[in-house]
């Protein structure tokens, strides 16, 4: 078995960069490979007062930082010096081209074999860099990831959302499903008569319990609410989670500003009179 010279412990930070734990001499070795000297950097003057060395270093010491787009560069890093790599594995999509071209079909633009190249490469990749000459169509690549990327999107949150209503009712260990739990909250005799909530905010309670007797309210966000109120005997914390969590459109209601302000629907009477001419 090959002998194990060094680690390196990779986890992803965020979209832009990856955090790499290790020690001290590695650390320094990575700030050495992944830098490049600014071209004509011998001109700068801090490089000529001998402030800065003419060098960006992309891994950056004080927080282990390495862009993310970089990982196949840290991989053949590691291969080269025997060093182990773990705790990261990019994110691939199984992309075909049938795929794509079922769900933009109804661009009205046909697309290269190129262009199609280039969109498998990048979907599958999710960050690369694509070159490609003038006139050559980029402009329609740009615009087939962003619209693929986006329905791919909506659809894993509508495989999710539909997931949690196939999955309700969901029971708790009192035999009592989300919604009883919630709406038993709503009409227990704390919540009822709290003497902090103002007339709006009674309002808004009613209209929740009314959207609830008319099956208005998803199982999915009932579900959620229920597992933040748990906890709460506070009542005005408990009527701010349903102001954040239950959008006013089900409710049929609008909200001023932040999630925390209701306006309720008002009926208002326009009246004219008028007067003769003399």
């Amino acid at each position: 078995m090959a002998q194990i010279h060094g680690r390196l412990v990779v986890s992803k930070q965020d979209e832009v960069y990856l955090t790499i734990s290790t020690e001290d001499s590695i650390r320094k070795e990575l700030s050495e490979f992944f830098k490049f000297k600014v071209p004509g950097a011998s001109f700068i003057p801090a490089v000529r007062k001998k402030f800065w060395d003419g060098y960006i270093r992309m891994f950056k010491l004080q927080k282990n930082q390495l862009y993310l787009g970089l990982y196949t560069y840290l991989k053949e890093f590691c291969e080269e010096r025997d060093y182990e790599i773990e705790g990261y594995e990019p994110e691939t999509d199984i992309f075909t081209i049938e795929r794509y071209e079922e769900i933009v079909q109804d661009i009205p633009l046909e697309l290269r074999d190129y262009q199609k190249d280039a969109i498998a490469y990048a979907a599958h990749n999710q960050k690369c860099i694509l070159v490609s000459p003038t006139a050559s169509g980029k402009s329609l690549i740009i615009y087939s990831l962003i619209r693929y990327n986006f329905l791919k999107k909506n659809k894993e949150q509508f495989d999710q959302i539909t997931s949690d209503e196939i999955a309700e009712p969901d029971r708790s260990p009192g035999g009592q499903s989300n919604e009883h739990y919630v709406i038993g909250t709503l009409k227990s005799n704390e919540f009822q008569h709290c003497s902090s909530f103002t007339d709006d905010d009674e309002e808004y309670i009613q209209v929740v319990l009314e959207k609830y007797n008319e099956g208005v309210i998803p199982k999915n966000i009932t579900k959620r609410i229920k597992q933040k109120i748990e906890k709460e005997v506070e009542p005005l914390k408990i009527l701010s989670v349903l102001k954040r969590e239950i959008p006013g459109r089900l409710l049929g209601i609008r909200h001023s500003g932040g999630s925390e302000g209701y306006i309720p629907k008002r009926e208002v009477s326009l009246s004219e009179y008028l007067v003769s001419e003399k």
